[in-house]
C-alpha cells in the first residue's frame, strides 16, 4: 500500500458535527501528520460541498487549512441528499447553502487549487503533476476493477456486479465458498450502452474523448451518432482540441 485517501469533508467542526461525523479538524489534522511521519507521501483528502452550515466564507477557511498542509491530491464532491438517509426525512429543515452559495464554493475551489498548481484532471480530482489517482483513472477509463468486501463493485471483462452488503451474508457466502453469490447483479455492458458509457465517463475527464479511439473502437464518428457539435462548441459547452472532444 501507497496511497492513502482521507476523509476531511470540511475543517470546520460545526459542519463536521451537522454531518454527524465522529471526527474533528484536530483528529484530522493529526492523522495527516500521523501517516506522513511513518513515511506515506501520496496522500488524498475528500472535501465535501453543499453540506449543512457550510457558507462560501466557511469553505474559504477549509481550503486554506488544506492548502497548508500541500497533500498531492485533493476530491471535492458535492452533497447528495438520497431518498432513505436521515438527510433525506430532515430535508425541509436542514441548513444547506443555496444552490447560488454553492455555486460560488465550487467556483472557489476550482480556481484556488487550479491557482495552487493543482490540475483539475477530472470533474471532483484535483492532483498536483504526477499525483492523479490510478484508482479513480480505472473508473473512467472503463478498464477492469475488483471490489472485495460488503457491498463493493466490481467491473470485469465487461460485465459489472457486486456483493451482498450484509457482513454477515458475505461472511456466510465466503465460509461456505458459495462464490457464485457474492457476484451478485451481475450486468454485462454492450453495444449503444457500452458507447454511451464510454462517452460519459471520459467527458468527466480533462482529457475527454479522442475522436479517433472512438471511431476504432465504435466503427463510427461522434457526431454521426450525436448530432452536431458545432452549437455546443459556439455556446462554450464542448471544446475540439487536438482531435479530443
Amino acid at each position: 500500500v501507497n496511497r492513502l485517501s482521507i476523509g476531511a469533508q470540511s475543517l470546520a467542526d460545526n459542519e463536521l458535527r451537522a454531518l454527524g461525523r465522529r471526527h474533528t479538524k484536530s483528529d484530522f489534522l493529526h492523522t495527516v501528520r500521523g501517516v506522513i511521519a511513518a513515511g506515506f507521501t501520496n496522500v488524498s483528502a475528500d472535501l465535501m460541498i453543499g453540506i449543512p452550515e457550510q457558507t462560501p466564507a466557511s469553505f474559504a477557511g477549509t481550503l486554506a487549512g488544506m492548502l497548508a498542509l500541500k497533500l498531492p491530491h485533493l476530491s471535492v464532491y458535492g452533497l447528495r441528499v438520497e431518498e432513505g438517509t436521515p438527510f433525506f426525512a430532515q430535508r425541509a429543515t436542514l441548513p444547506l447553502p443555496g444552490e447560488d452559495a454553492e455555486a460560488q464554493i465550487w467556483e472557489t475551489a476550482v480556481r484556488e487549487l487550479t491557482g495552487a498548481g493543482y490540475r483539475h484532471y477530472e470533474i471532483s480530482n484535483f492532483a498536483l503533476p504526477g499525483s492523479e489517482s490510478k484508482h479513480n483513472l480505472r473508473y473512467w477509463l472503463r478498464s477492469p476493477y475488483l471490489g472485495f468486501g460488503p457491498g463493493a463493485h466490481s467491473f470485469f471483462e465487461n460485465v459489472r456486479y457486486d456483493t451482498p452488503r450484509d457482513l454477515a451474508g458475505y461472511l456466510a457466502a465466503v465460509k461456505a465458498e458459495k462464490w457464485d453469490s457474492l457476484c451478485q447483479n451481475a450486468h454485462r455492458v454492450g453495444g449503444k450502452e457500452e458507447q454511451d458509457e464510454y462517452v460519459m465517463l471520459r467527458m468527466r475527464l480533462d482529457t475527454g474523448v479522442e475522436e479517433a479511439d472512438f471511431i476504432r473502437r465504435f466503427g463510427t464518428g461522434m457526431e454521426q451518432e450525436y448530432g452536431d457539435f458545432s452549437r455546443y462548441i459556439s455556446a462554450g459547452f464542448l471544446k475540439r482540441e487536438n482531435g479530443h472532444i
